[in-house]
């Protein structure tokens, strides 16, 4: 929803025009259902102070609203509402657990169907599998375990993250390929959870170099794939969670697993477990406490965070890292997860409220969902909601005032302010792209500002700036409507604002039947008129 103001010289010349142009306005706000209302004094002063003196003041609230204007000095302001939309963007979101623990956990329960298109703010599909399943002979790589699950949820606009394990208990050959073992790989006889278990030798040249191999491999078919958000450093311990059950490793170890990622993902995201730093000590001698050492290497590597122990244990042992996740937060995004959905109800470790609470005090951008997806929704509905307005970044325009009427030897000129009114920064670069679109739903005219870095834009504060630009000579006079959007220094818009209702976007769907308005792309917000007026 959207506050605009016009102001407009006065005379008995424009008075049936003006007239006309209310009555026009009036006709479109009921049919999109939005009212005419006054605009509140606080709005009204910040006006430009060589505005024209106004007839009358007003607000149109609809972001719908295009207003026909014909006054030179006539200026616009409009001050967006955020909608309370959840946000699909790249760097945050919920994190489905789609494998987990084996194949048929979480979402291969819920159907071949299942793509998480109902769960609101769903951002990643996460695939924790075992190396065993996707390398069962050397060399010989089951690719179609990821690719059915990625490519349908991709179709969902979700896109994906994986964690690839050493170790999974008595599952899946205990996580190693049977081959490695049978080749001689060296592990060791361990006991979990009253079991005893092989566990691979972590520091075993074979199986770094083995297990870096089929990285490579990983690496080399999904590395430069735009829609892979983060890769997990999972080859240390029961279930990738840096607990080695056998022995004690060294820090120096950790480092290696955690290159072996990086260099088989150089430009994505990799990520560590913070329980790694309080198990792998210099002299692997841990004694429970985070490793200042540790925490230094993963500092200095650049690794994203995450924290596994939320909601995993009932008080008093509620494990909280957040004072870890502060020394991380500013430079690397960090990513919670939920214990076990219905083991955490069972014994009485869930709190919706801690978890909502978590994602501030860590400044969150990802959040699990670690069970049954369409149970959790149905069960936590405010929960996820009130998650979704805080999750990550969550970029909005505050206000936007722009002339209404500009002649070809003018610049197009704005003065705006955003918010992040997130709990997280964003770790990748957009700015503000603002479009001209005509009357046929032509894309006349795009500007990007790319001076005005959105990134820098901290958690819960604003910033303000200014745009301008040469029209292109291209441009012809005529009335258009002025969009904003956030992305591509090139402006391509990349990012969903929280400026546009279903409603609405079904409202201007069938209003305007422009290509800028499907479904897969509507990331182009209007905010009102401009017109371009002839040479002469």
């Amino acid at each position: 929803m959207l506050n605009s103001i016009s102001r407009q010289t006065s005379g008995k010349s424009h008075e049936k025009l003006l007239s006309f142009v209310l009555s026009f306005l009036f006709l479109i706000c009921v049919s999109f259902k939005f009212s005419l209302v006054f605009l509140p004094e606080e709005h009204s002063r910040l006006l430009a102070s060589e505005t024209v003196q106004p007839e009358t003041s007003s607000t149109i609230h609809g972001a719908s609203t295009i207003q026909e204007v014909s006054h030179s000095e006539l200026e616009t302001a409009v001050y967006p509402e955020d909608t309370g939309a959840a946000l699909r963007n790249p760097g945050m979101g919920w994190v489905f657990h789609h494998y987990d623990n084996a194949l048929w956990q979480y979402g291969e329960s819920q159907g071949p169907g299942y793509d998480g298109h109902e769960f609101p703010g769903l951002s990643v599909v996460y695939l924790r599998l075992a190396w065993s399943f996707l390398e069962p002979k050397e060399g010989d790589f089951n690719w179609s375990i990821l690719d059915s699950v990625i490519q349908r949820y991709e179709r969902m606009g979700i896109r994906y993250a994986f964690r690839i394990t050493a170790f999974e208990g008595n599952a899946a050959e205990d996580g190693v390929p049977r081959w490695l073992r049978e080749a001689g790989c060296p592990g060791f006889i361990g006991k979990a959870y009253g079991k005893e278990h092989w566990e691979v030798d972590y520091a075993s040249e074979m199986f770094l170099e083995k297990f870096g191999n089929f990285l490579m491999a990983l690496g080399k078919r999904y590395g430069d794939d735009p829609n892979l958000e983060f890769v997990d450093v999972g080859s240390l311990g029961i279930w990738g969670e840096g607990h080695p059950i056998a022995k004690a490793y060294s820090t120096e170890v950790l480092k290696k697993h955690c290159e072996l990622h990086q260099k088989a993902f150089p430009e994505k995201w990799i990520v560590f477990n913070d329980d790694m730093c309080r198990n792998f000590h210099p002299e692997a001698k841990p004694n429970g406490k985070h490793q200042d050492t540790t925490i230094q290497m993963l500092l200095e590597g650049g690794y994203a965070f995450r924290d596994d122990s939320l909601n995993v244990f009932p008080d008093p042992n509620f494990m909280y890292s957040a004072e870890l996740a502060e020394k991380f937060w500013r430079k690397v995004p960090i990513i919670l997860e939920m214990g076990h959905y219905e083991y955490a109800k069972k014994v009485k470790a869930w709190g919706g409220e801690r978890y909502s609470k978590a994602l501030a005090d860590y400044h969150g951008s990802y959040a699990s969902i670690h069970g049954n997806p369409i149970r959790f929704l149905s069960e936590n509905k405010e929960l996820i909601h009130e998650m979704n307005l805080k999750m990550g970044y969550r970029f909005a325009l505050k206000s936007a005032k722009w002339k209404t009427e500009i002649s070809p030897n003018e610049r197009f000129s704005i003065d705006f302010e955003w918010k992040n009114s997130g709990v997280a920064p964003s770790y990748r670069d957009s700015f503000p792209i603002w479009t001209l679109i005509n009357e046929k739903g032509d894309i006349c005219a795009v500007f990007a500002d790319d001076s005005f870095n959105l990134r820098k834009i901290l958690p819960a504060q604003s910033l303000a700036g200014s745009f301008s630009s040469r029209l292109s000579p291209m441009l012809q006079p005529g009335k258009y409507l002025l969009c904003v959007s956030a992305g591509s220094p090139s402006g391509r818009p990349e990012l969903e604002l929280p400026h546009i209702s279903c409603a609405e976007k079904q409202m201007f769907q069938r209003k305007y039947p422009f290509g800028y308005f499907d479904d897969s792309d509507f990331r182009r917000y209007p905010l009102g008129e401009i017109r371009v007026t002839s040479k002469d």
